[in-house]
């Protein structure tokens, strides 16, 4: 059962929406933007409360980013917001608006800098002041959808100096107080194995590999513990490790350089984590299964990844 903020918006993302991930932070500030990015910097209004943040995957039901920021409008004024902005990707000004906002990784969120839809809005209670904004963008396969919320810790006061512009650099949610509250951070992200038990496979988001090669950076990844435990107290369940890249060179180079590191996950489950080598099988298919636009650098690196595909059981 996951945290949540009391009286925080429920969307209604339909039958095909699965929640990814959520953090709660208690007693703490949200950085609303009011405006898109213009002159270095991002116009908005800060306010004091118990923030939390969650991110969707909309895997059937999803038409459009467009249809489903303005479902999330309605729904949000039938619940008595009003709408302080709202914008597409162009509009708010591309990469330099959205690297601004505080966007979970991969693969709690996925953002196509060429097709997102992002809105804002704010309503007054009784305790206070409610802010809420919401990012919804799309992989080639499914919606996403992360929002952001702001509710009222007993009476919540909105910061002195309502109005402010995010300066080069810093991201909304990112103001000095919320740095220096670390510990009061809860965070519970969806494990690796439930996300692959669910879904059926699941991108090993955490994985770095040196540019052009198939050798990672470090040994020790969340990721890989967690397939390892699940794999562990699973012993008739295989997986398959998929490795895929961009669309940078030739079709064949990729291919094999999508196999290689596939073999080295594998290979570091087996030396580094004991897993049983007949439980996991390694494939490559370079660029033919992109999850975003190859047309950005953020979409290059979505597609550059590893992902455990869950097999049928080793049982009868």
């Amino acid at each position: 059962m996951f945290p949540s903020v009391s009286g925080a918006f429920e969307p209604q993302l339909g039958s095909g929406a699965q929640l990814l991930a959520v953090e709660s932070v208690s007693k703490n500030v949200l950085s609303i933007p009011t405006g898109p990015y213009s002159q270095d910097s991002i116009p908005s209004i800060s306010l004091r409360g118990d923030l939390q943040r969650r991110s969707w995957r909309v895997s059937s039901g999803f038409t459009n980013t467009t249809d489903t920021a303005a479902a999330l409008i309605s729904q949000l004024e039938a619940e008595g917001f009003d709408v302080v902005f709202s914008c597409d990707s162009v509009a708010c000004g591309g990469f330099d608006f959205r690297f601004r906002l505080d966007i979970f990784l991969p693969p709690n969120m996925f953002v196509d800098l060429s097709d997102y839809y992002f809105l804002s809005a704010q309503r007054e209670t009784p305790e206070g002041s409610e802010g809420i904004w919401a990012l919804v963008s799309r992989t080639v396969q499914a919606g996403m959808v992360q929002i952001n919320t702001v509710a009222p810790t007993g009476v919540s006061e909105e910061l002195v100096g309502k109005e402010k512009a995010l300066p080069s650099g810093a991201r909304a949610d990112q103001t000095p107080e919320a740095s220096s509250a670390t510990n009061s951070k809860k965070i519970e992200n969806v494990s690796t194995s439930a996300i692959l038990r669910s879904q059926g496979h699941i991108a090993l988001s955490d994985l770095v590999f040196a540019t052009g090669s198939s050798t990672l950076t470090q040994k020790t990844f969340v990721s890989l513990q967690d397939l390892s435990d699940f794999l562990t107290n699973h012993p008739d369940q295989r997986i398959a490790l998929v490795g895929h890249t961009d669309t940078e060179g030739v079709l064949s180079s990729n291919v094999n350089l999508s196999q290689r590191r596939a073999v080295s996950v594998l290979e570091l489950l087996v030396d580094e984590y004991g897993v049983k080598r007949s439980q996991v099988e390694a494939h490559g298919v370079g660029y033919l299964a992109p999850v975003s636009s190859n047309q950005t650098e953020e979409g290059r690196q979505s597609n550059r990844r590893v992902e455990a595909i869950l097999l049928a059981s080793n049982k009868g």
